[in-house]
């Protein structure tokens, strides 16, 4: 409740900052309260308790990517631009804090990490709609933003795509790759077009070589 509160404050405040209009906040109440639901059947069989540091951070992080998701109406000015860049690459560093601090507390889960996994897929879409919708890259940038829920929507469909697959560095590095090209197609800069083919390269390799290695033992059973 409290980051819900603060979400709505901080985009009320930013409205006549930024040119944002009164659908901010809608937006932005949205682009919070859906990872946290999409969370919640994890949490209800957690055998942990849920809170500590790490998902604090986490849920702080979210805060920032629902304050991004409030420019989702804006025409992408020089002025709203620099500040989703900043905003952003804030919420990137906060994602490898939250881990650091779960490893060290000993404070791992599985809520924790759908949590993570949830908010990265939240910033990815907020990321790559803005680069569209400001006129920084073509509609091919969206599958940044929305490969992570097609893929849930496959698993659910196809039982051999359920299987774990290896390569955890490599999805976070791809995933990693993604955000930063997002934010340098959306920030101010120039080559705008290069830095969205770069994220989406990087995360359509990803997904790729994990559809490939998957496919080829699908008649194995699932685990």
């Amino acid at each position: 409740m409290l980051a819900l509160l603060g979400t709505v404050v901080s985009v009320w405040f930013s409205m006549d900052v930024f040119g944002l209009e009164p659908s901010a906040l809608v937006a932005s109440v949205v682009a919070l309260l859906v990872p946290i639901a999409a969370c919640e059947p994890v949490r209800k069989r957690s055998t942990k308790v849920i809170g500590g540091t790490a998902n604090r951070i986490t849920l702080l992080r979210g805060c920032l990517v629902a304050w991004l998701a409030a420019f989702a109406m804006t025409n992408g000015s020089n002025h709203q631009a620099f500040w989703v860049a900043c905003v952003a690459a804030i919420a990137l560093a906060m994602d490898g804090l939250d881990g650091f601090i779960a490893r060290k507390t000993n404070g791992e889960s599985e809520y924790g990490a759908r949590f993570d996994m949830e908010f990265d897929a939240m910033l990815m879409l907020v990321l790559s709609w803005l680069v569209f919708a400001w006129n920084q890259a073509g509609p091919w940038v969206l599958f940044c933003g929305l490969a992570r829920y097609l893929w849930a929507a496959a698993r659910a469909q196809f039982v051999w795509l359920r299987k774990e697959v290896p390569g955890e560095f490599r999805r976070k590095t791809g995933c990693v790759i993604g955000v930063v090209g997002l934010i340098g197609a959306a920030a101010p800069i120039p080559h705008s077009a290069l830095w969205a083919a770069i994220a989406t390269g990087a995360l359509a390799l990803s997904f790729g070589m994990d559809a490939v290695w998957l496919f080829t033992r699908r008649t194995e059973p699932t685990q």
